[in-house]
């Protein structure tokens, strides 16, 4: 059996409509100093005739604002950084079919013309944005889903968005396992592509674990199904699930996703536990982890995260670490995990808060990153580290966070028993020169992972240069699929194997390394950053976005 619920993209989200029209505001702003040159715009012109010619002129676009919005994502980026990339794409196409996709990756290909797959860009590594400029493929018109109730299984368009899928699924009597944070705009085909972990991770693991099949325009212009819709693919031969999930589109263009579903449960049960400080939120989710209990969900934060979420007007709980778990499953069963979830957490100073406390956690899920409302400008970044040095981690990062003198709040996700995505973040102003020179910190923050047998949680753009030290073996074998797949470098280049340029010079990890490690010295030689602390404490409701 099949239904279909198909969304329109122009949508606005119902939760953040406020922010929807002050980005587009900003954008404006931003467009009048940061438009794309004369020399550039004839090209796109030209570019842009060739396209219409076979696809529809409403779903090819080249004016300089659009240009200038998809040459971001949500990190800010310094302007000296823009000499060596050309981030605004030549043209945009929004694709409505598979069609659509399949005509322009062939064009692409006899072309020679880089192609950057994009969703919402809700991630911050630049994995979505060009480095060569080319066509940007725009997916969130590809955003129909419908269930599969005969195969257990939920079909969606790229461009759908998570939130969406999910609640349709719900309604229906369906769990979507997991799904990332961001999921209000956060897409099918953006979190696939990196590969990402979220809520529901610790029961149900991460983007990989949901996928049944996807369906992949590669290089060549040929349509690939990666696996079984109606069957497991775990027979003998190359998993192709696992190929493309985290490719980040450097290997082809992801279109449609089916993925896994499950019983919806006859409850969810959201519990928090306020502890005295991360040391000790630290050993308790080392003690969970060890108990004969799955949550859905372990998730945490700090007080300066909470004190930043005051600042903007909310009301969060007190508390210097908060440790926020959901189980979901038969109030028997629910009973029965809270007791060990509650005594395991108290033997590190966990204290149980407010059924109604809880509640409300649970359902800001969504908004943990509201608080770069604060701004101006917002740097943050995700490591995966061992649990048992987890509290060896918050250490360091603390350590790191002092020397280049930023003032760090914290959150963060247990995906699984052997690990947590610690998320660290603060609070810059993109607009000084001394900018360029907190971009250090994401490079940092890796090496303190890799010190502490963990990794950096994404490549991208701007961690590619991590790549080598996850081992030489991966990253030659990396090098070599990526040849033979795209032999043409026309899909997503410069991201993930390299750093690539405007230049079609790749710049070399040691480079990259050893100029951001000279940024956080400098960094560390410059005054403490107090802005963010003068504008949490004095001007909560002015951001970037609201600025005239």
């Amino acid at each position: 059996m099949a239904e279909e619920e198909s969304l329109p993209v122009a949508e606005k989200a119902e939760e953040q409509p406020s922010e929807v029209e002050a980005a587009k505001e900003s954008v404006e702003e931003q467009a009048k100093v940061d438009t794309p040159s004369k020399r550039s715009k004839a090209k796109s012109q030209a570019l842009k005739k060739k396209l219409t010619a076979f696809l529809e002129e409403e779903i090819v676009a080249t004016e300089d604002l659009e240009r200038t919005l998809y040459s971001h994502d949500t990190a800010p980026i310094p302007k000296l950084l823009e000499l060596g990339f050309n981030m605004s794409p030549d043209v945009i196409v929004k694709p409505k079919t598979i069609d659509d996709v399949v005509a322009v990756v062939k064009f692409a290909r006899k072309n020679d013309i880089p192609i950057v797959p994009r969703g919402t860009s809700t991630w911050a590594l630049g994995g979505s944005v060009p480095v060569r400029g080319g066509i940007m493929l725009d997916m969130n018109h590809m955003n129909e889903y419908y269930l599969d109730e005969d195969n257990f299984c939920v079909v969606a368009g790229a461009g759908a968005t998570w939130k969406k899928v999910y609640d349709y699924c719900l309604r229906k009597g369906y769990l979507l396992g997991a799904y990332p944070s961001s999921a209000l705009g956060s897409t099918v085909g953006g979190w696939v592509n990196t590969g990402g972990i979220g809520i529901g991770s610790y029961k149900y693991g991460g983007a990989y674990e949901q996928v049944r099949s996807l369906e992949v325009v590669l290089p060549n212009g040929e349509i690939m199904d990666t696996g079984s819709r109606a069957t497991v693919s775990n027979q003998s031969g190359y998993n192709f699930n696992g190929l493309f999930v985290g490719s980040e589109g450097t290997l082809g263009i992801v279109t449609r996703a089916t993925l896994k579903l499950y019983p919806a449960p006859e409850e969810f049960r959201p519990i928090t536990y306020a502890h005295d400080d991360m040391q000790n939120l630290a050993k308790a989710i080392f003690q969970i982890t060890r108990e004969k209990v799955r949550p859905l969900h372990m998730g945490f934060v700090d007080k300066r995260h909470l004190d930043a979420i005051k600042a903007l007007g909310k009301s969060p709980p007190s508390g210097n670490a908060l440790l926020n778990v959901c189980l979901e499953g038969s109030k028997a069963d629910n009973d029965r995990d809270e007791e060990i979830l509650t005594e395991a957490a108290s033997k590190f100073t966990g204290k149980k808060l407010s059924d109604k406390i809880a509640e409300h956690e649970w359902e800001e899920r969504f908004y943990e990153f509201r608080t770069k409302r604060l701004g101006p400008s917002f740097i943050t970044s995700s490591i995966f580290v061992p649990t048992p040095r987890f509290p060896e981690v918050i250490e360091r990062v603390e350590e790191l966070g002092a020397s280049m003198k930023v003032n760090l709040a914290i959150t963060g996700v247990v995906p699984d028993r052997s690990t947590v995505d610690y998320m660290p973040y603060f609070l810059t102003d993109e607009r000084k020169m001394t900018f360029i020179l907190t971009t250090a910190f994401t490079k940092k923050l890796s090496d303190i992972a890799f010190k502490h047998n963990g990794s950096s949680a994404g490549l991208g753009v701007w961690m590619a240069n991590n790549l080598p030290k996850y081992s030489k073996n991966n990253a030659r074998a990396m090098y070599d699929i990526k040849a033979g797949i795209d032999p043409y470098d026309i899909m997503n280049p410069g991201k993930l194997v390299e750093i690539g340029t405007r230049f079609g010079l790749p710049i070399p990890p040691i480079a990259m390394n050893v100029g951001m490690d000279a940024f956080a010295v400098l960094k560390g030689l410059m005054p403490h950053d107090k802005m963010p602390e003068v504008m949490m404490k004095d001007q909560p409701k002015r951001s970037l976005l609201s600025r005239k």
